[in-house]
């Protein structure tokens, strides 16, 4: 769909730079350390069973050790750092897509949830947290006495 009011030559000239642009930034062995401690977000599912609350956290390439699980407040936050390896075959970059550095999510908890029953287990790359139900407490009925 052309663009309106943008002849076409300028519009492949414009093409041309920004193609031209890229090759050297990601050419550029200058730019890994930036990308090294550029911050990012690992993509979250959150499903909700009878029971409890279940989330979900991509973190390939992520140690246990580096990961961090905590409840501030009414929040949950997980956080952690994913770190470039060095040496080697990977000290060479011709192409870095992936995403490096320190990383934060966090998360409102619902009144619902029982905050001393948290678990977390990580499993081919996955962080996935438990987030129990309180027991709902049912409504007891008081008897009433009736004086003569």
């Amino acid at each position: 769909m052309p663009l309106k009011g943008i002849p076409f030559s300028d519009l492949d000239a414009i093409l041309s730079e920004m193609n031209s642009l890229f090759e050297r930034m990601f050419s550029s062995r200058e730019l890994v350390p930036q990308l090294e401690v550029a911050s990012w977000s690992p993509p979250v599912d959150i499903y909700e069973t009878g029971e409890e609350i279940v989330l979900s956290a991509e973190l390939p390439g992520v140690r246990e050790e580096d990961i961090k699980l905590e409840i501030e407040g009414n929040e949950l936050v997980i956080s952690g750092e994913r770190r470039l390896e060095e040496g080697g075959a990977r000290g060479n970059w011709s192409r870095m897509e992936r995403f490096y550095g320190p990383f934060e999510r966090r998360f409102l908890l619902p009144a619902k949830v029982d905050k001393e029953r948290i678990s977390a287990t990580l499993s081919q790359g996955v962080l996935e947290v438990h987030l129990p139900k309180l027991e709902e407490k049912r409504a007891k009925r008081i008897a009433i006495k009736i004086e003569k």
